[in-house]
């Protein structure tokens, strides 16, 4: 007979950890965006591209690491525009 009271509620305990994936998730999508937009665009690319410009304290990078090379790519997409626009002839 199971003691179906016994059962830790896994639910809440994951919780936290899906909302953490899903934030990743969406940020390396808007990552991709961004780099899309830089024109780097092949994978192989977009590696180089983040290994010299996103440092990480480990193997894989932290939330917040991924965070900030967000901030960084979308930083150096309005650069890539407002350079663009500076070259229009008005």
């Amino acid at each position: 007979m199971i003691n179906r009271k016994a059962r830790p509620k896994l639910l809440k305990h994951l919780t936290p950890v899906v909302d953490e994936a899903k934030q990743i998730a969406a940020i390396n999508t808007a990552t991709k965006a961004g780099l899309t937009a830089l024109g780097i665009v092949e994978k192989e690319a977009r590696g180089a591209y983040m290994k010299e410009h996103m440092p990480m304290a480990g193997d894989a990078p932290t939330l917040e690491e991924r965070k900030a090379f967000l901030k960084f790519v979308e930083a150096e997409v309005a650069k890539k525009q407002d350079a663009a626009a500076d070259d229009l002839p008005d």
